[in-house]
């Protein structure tokens, strides 16, 4: 079963084991049809969920004091890969995304380890043996993206003009 990330618990919201949570996804409303998460492995039954500004407030089966959900705080929820929501031909989860290998021209420069979120574009962040990799997720930049062969070939001009390489 391959999983899916989707948020982070914060803190206890209240007296009865609800439990605020940072949504890691593009749509927070998501949370409201969710059946099921799984916190370390475990399956747990999502009985309520509800949207509060920016956050979710939810309350899973079991869970029901304030310090349980303490000691859960930090840790994040996941749901199986196939209830995850579906992407159109042109969109990936992040979690297809970590792990592909970045091919540019012929060469396999590295694999996937990181996608940061800023406002304009996400940045991938590939790993090569000596070498942090970071590049825009930029359509004129990626000619392909292959989930099931596992990797992600890159324009070399346009590569070469805006990937920045650090030392690791």
């Amino acid at each position: 079963m391959k999983f899916v990330e989707i948020g982070k618990v914060l803190r206890p919201k209240g007296i009865k084991g609800e439990i605020k949570i940072e949504g890691l996804t593009d749509d927070n409303s998501r949370f409201l049809r969710l059946k099921q998460v799984y916190i370390d492995s475990v399956c747990h039954t999502v009985s309520k969920a509800r949207l509060e500004g920016a956050f979710v407030v939810i309350k899973l089966d079991g869970i029901d004091t304030p310090e349980q959900v303490d000691a859960l705080r930090g840790k994040y929820l996941f749901i199986d890969r196939a209830d995850a929501v579906k992407t159109d031909k042109d969109t990936n989860l992040i979690a297809d995304i970590i792990g592909l290998e970045v091919v540019v021209g012929e060469k396999v420069i590295g694999k996937i380890s990181d996608v940061l979120q800023y406002g304009a574009a996400d940045v991938y962040v590939a790993m090569a043996k000596d070498k942090c990799i970071s590049f825009p997720a930029l359509k004129k930049l990626i000619v392909d993206v292959d989930i099931d062969g596992g990797k992600m070939l890159l324009d070399k001009n346009i590569f070469d003009e805006v990937a920045v390489f650090n030392e690791v």
